[in-house]
């Protein structure tokens, strides 16, 4: 009888760790989040997830703090082998306004931190000009554009040569 009970209740024991998700006490420590970050830049985020598991996927969600909504998520990246992890973004307006400041939490498993940081005014009032000549002179946007000139220049000669051939039948017909 008390074996019966013995082994009734080491059952339960084993079906209940195996149906309830176990409690972990991995954390995320030396979280690095720059406190001001200019705009059209680069904002980056370290860290250590400090679990004995490799290759954990990390979760990088952007909120707003003044209104306290989500305003971005980042892609999702798995911690290296070493338990550290690394994502950056550009930020850009919008949505990252400059002036306004935002909280940037880091998921790891079901360990969680974040960090706060400024949206600032770019370097100079010269950036964005720098910038949106950096995408138009990028080498993918001279392909697409030379694609779109020579479709552009193949049908104005397609015209041009359709009124030449009008103009000179007409002078033949006469």
């Amino acid at each position: 009888m008390i074996k019966k009970k013995i082994v009734l209740l080491a059952l339960f024991l084993l079906i209940g760790l195996t149906i309830f998700p176990h409690v972990s006490a991995a954390t995320i420590s030396n979280l690095s989040v720059p406190t001001t970050v200019r705009l059209n830049e680069k904002v980056s985020v370290s860290g250590n997830f400090d679990d004995g598991n490799q290759f954990i996927l990390c979760r990088f969600l952007v909120y707003d703090i003044s209104t306290g909504f989500p305003v971005d998520r980042w892609s999702d990246e798995y911690t290296f082998s070493i338990g550290t992890f690394y994502a950056e973004k550009i930020i850009t307006e919008p949505p990252y306004y400059r002036g306004d400041d935002f909280n940037i939490v880091v998921t790891c498993g079901d360990a969680q931190a974040d960090g706060n940081f400024t949206a600032s005014q770019p370097v100079s009032l010269a950036q964005p000009i720098q910038s949106n000549w950096e995408y138009f002179f990028n080498q993918n946007n001279l392909d697409a554009g030379m694609l779109f000139a020579a479709m552009l220049g193949a049908v104005v000669i397609i015209i041009l040569s359709l009124l030449f051939v009008i103009k000179k039948g007409g002078q033949l017909a006469r």
